[in-house]
């Protein structure tokens, strides 16, 4: 009888280390498909991210191609620090003109509604989300040269994504020998009541009229 029931001790204390094993595989099993499942979360995220920018850069590429929309980003309400910021030395560069905000969207703002990660640095007192960025001056004809850069808040977002830097071209007026004034965009690519939406076969700009609406142009 003693031996009867060592062997039926065995066979269930064999059981229960097989239930145990199992169990362990499939808790491993479970934090494994738990791990993917974030990380594709992740990835997914960060592609949703880098689409919202690069859709966004799309948008500042056509209101900086246009001369109207272009230099509503100058009006005085818009430039940070005042109208004075508009007169810089050309013999010191680069300058740097800190924007409030573009296409209606301000800094330290939520770029897209796809992601509330996607938002422009805010201004820090050093740094600003948008900036136009002057690299020459060309005084000859009366023009600067430079980029709109905007910078996103990394800190924010899944994976960094690099400054959005466009250029663009500026109409200065000389006021002394130390000082310019930017007056406007400089002529466009486009007419002033139209928006570069591509590029035609030949190279030239493909304008078309486009509407703004939701603050997102509209074009057909």
């Amino acid at each position: 009888m003693t031996c009867f029931g060592i062997g039926k001790n065995n066979e269930s204390g064999n059981v229960l280390i097989q239930v145990l094993i199992l169990s362990g595989i499939s808790m491993i099993f479970f934090v494994a498909m738990l791990s993917i499942q974030i990380s594709q979360q992740r990835e997914n995220e960060a592609l949703t991210e880098k689409v919202a920018a690069i859709d966004f850069q799309r948008v500042i590429s056509q209101i900086i191609s246009n001369v109207r929309t272009c230099t509503e980003l100058l009006n005085a309400g818009n430039i940070t620090g005042g109208v004075t910021k508009l007169t810089f030395n050309p013999t010191t560069l680069p300058y740097s003109l800190k924007l409030e905000k573009v296409a209606e969207i301000s800094v330290g703002g939520q770029v897209s509604a796809w992601t509330s990660n996607l938002t422009v640095l805010a201004n820090n007192g050093t740094e600003n989300g948008f900036q136009i960025e002057i690299s020459s001056v060309a005084l000859g004809n009366n023009t600067a040269q430079g980029n709109l850069r905007v910078k996103f808040d990394n800190a924010k977002l899944v994976r960094a994504i690099s400054d959005l830097n466009l250029p663009i071209s500026l109409a200065i007026t000389p006021v002394s020998a130390t000082a310019v004034k930017i007056d406007s965009c400089n002529v466009g690519l486009c007419p002033a009541d139209q928006f570069m939406v591509g590029l035609n076969l030949d190279g030239s700009a493909n304008c078309v009229v486009c509407n703004v609406r939701n603050n997102r142009l509209i074009c057909p």
